[in-house]
């Protein structure tokens, strides 16, 4: 297996539209091509699997709809904060509900208690999420700086809501093991791929939240 951090380190740079991101996509497309054909000279070309895909998505951050969550509460009221687009707070004791309370009236945010996260995220249950996590609205950024926002920030991210298709990450496989010419309607979580990967290899996977059902039908019928 291998990953390349582009164009994701681009993208953060440039936005997802920008000239320079394209540029940066259509070498990375030349890299896949120039792995591709080397490995079609090797003689077990034909019993390789090839799954491309990408981690997520990207959006650009829209200025004006920036949130500094030190304009609502005060920072010695936190045991730690770690913001951006999904934003965990640490309220110190006592101070959890004050601040949802405050929370609920900010604009271009969702807040929620620790545990009560939408059940479709899969998210709320370890000891080391937030007691509040709050998800940005699609292109906010979310920051905790007294000394407001700053001049500067990245063009674009990730980590919104992955119900948007912004969020969409790709998906691609080719091989043996694939049914040629299928395309797949629906996105694909992307834990799926241990459950699919173990199974091409004939491995049984460990304990896990995907959908064997649907690791299953992305492969030929046997």
């Amino acid at each position: 297996m291998w990953y390349i951090e582009e164009p994701d380190h681009t993208g953060h740079h440039n936005g997802p539209e920008s000239p320079k991101t394209l540029r940066m996509v259509e070498k990375m497309d030349s890299v896949i091509g120039y792995f591709r054909k080397g490995l079609a000279k090797l003689p077990i070309h034909q019993q390789v699997d090839f799954i491309l895909v990408s981690d997520h998505g990207m959006q650009s951050f829209d200025r004006s709809k920036s949130v500094n969550l030190a304009d609502y509460l005060p920072i010695d009221s936190f045991e730690h904060v770690a913001t951006g687009p999904f934003t965990h707070l640490y309220p110190k004791k006592g101070y959890t509900e004050t601040a949802y309370k405050i929370l609920k009236k900010v604009p271009h945010i969702s807040v929620y208690r620790k545990g009560e996260l939408p059940a479709r995220l899969h998210f709320g249950s370890s000891p080391r999420i937030g007691e509040l996590v709050l998800i940005a609205d699609l292109g906010t950024q979310i920051f905790f700086r007294p000394q407001g926002i700053p001049k500067d920030f990245l063009h674009a991210g990730h980590g919104f809501d992955n119900k948007n298709p912004e969020m969409y990450a790709i998906f691609k496989a080719v091989g043996p093991d694939f049914q040629p010419g299928r395309k797949v309607s629906k996105p694909i979580p992307n834990i799926t791929l241990s459950p699919l990967v173990c199974r091409i290899l004939g491995l049984q996977p460990g304990a896990h939240d995907a959908d064997e059902a649907l690791a299953s039908s992305l492969l030929k019928k046997k």
